[in-house]
């Protein structure tokens, strides 16, 4: 089919980013959300008892499903102080990735990042076998998208092998070190790195030149997915590096 350079009018793709009409549809939806994120920041503060009696409820007013939601909330991440659940921290971490942000850190922190790692992969493998035993169907975690194994095991191997032991660890390497393990660990993995940036649902990157610069870009945007830290250089003068966690991801 010849392209004829006509539009159709009247599609929605044809509205210009800045009309007034998209622009009036998100001030309201972030004005909503706004709202949302103060009611559950401003909600009462549940026991555990109270959250179970809720839970059974079949009609919940909207303030005690909001206090749901903050209970859920300070569940997640583990959190005591209710002061700490101010509006700002609820947009900032009321979404999945944070989430899984989160619980994948906790279980790489909890003892060492290889251990949390094959822990992972035994919890993994018995969920497929139960699954398999039981024909269950779906949510089979052998599925690369799905598997948390496969994703932390990118993060993991990245972070050993540029020299740091954990994703908290106080670590520092040299601008040379950290240059030559980025060297080595790069032509054992970049005929991967299509299947890496598939997984991980990444755009796949393109410099003309694949330098120092372009290979620790990669690494960092792959760090970045999964665990929300990116290596960085300790000051301007880029002698030493370390890593630098990112809490908004």
């Amino acid at each position: 089919m010849l392209d004829t350079g006509c539009s159709v009018q009247g599609e929605q793709g044809d509205i210009p980013k800045e009309h007034p009409v998209l622009k009036s549809e998100k001030e309201v939806l972030e004005k909503v959300k706004l709202e949302q994120y103060q009611q559950i920041a401003s909600a009462r503060d549940l026991t555990d008892e109270e959250f179970s009696s809720l839970k059974e409820a079949h009609d919940t007013p909207p303030s005690e499903r909001y206090a749901m939601g903050k209970y859920r909330l300070m569940a997640v991440y583990n959190i005591c102080d209710t002061t700490v659940v101010t509006a700002q921290w609820v947009a900032d971490y009321d979404n999945e990735h944070e989430k899984k942000v989160y619980r994948d850190l906790c279980v790489l922190s909890t003892s060492k990042m290889q251990d949390g790692l094959n822990y992972i992969h035994r919890m993994e493998q018995l969920s497929l076998s139960y699954s398999i035993e039981n024909t269950f169907e779906a949510r089979i975690p052998h599925k690369l998208d799905d598997s948390q194994y496969i994703k932390l095991k990118y993060a993991v191997d990245i972070l050993a092998a540029c020299g740091f032991s954990g994703p908290f660890s106080n670590d520092t390497v040299t601008a040379q070190t950290l240059n030559d393990n980025v060297n080595q660990y790069w032509e054992l993995t970049k005929d991967k790195m299509q299947h890496t940036c598939t997984t991980l649902g990444l755009k796949m990157p393109m410099p003309k030149k694949w330098v120092f610069k372009c290979q620790l870009g990669f690494l960092n945007m792959v760090l970045h997915s999964v665990l929300g830290m990116k290596i960085g250089s300790v000051n301007t003068r880029r002698k030493m590096y370390h890593l630098k966690h990112h809490p908004k991801v």
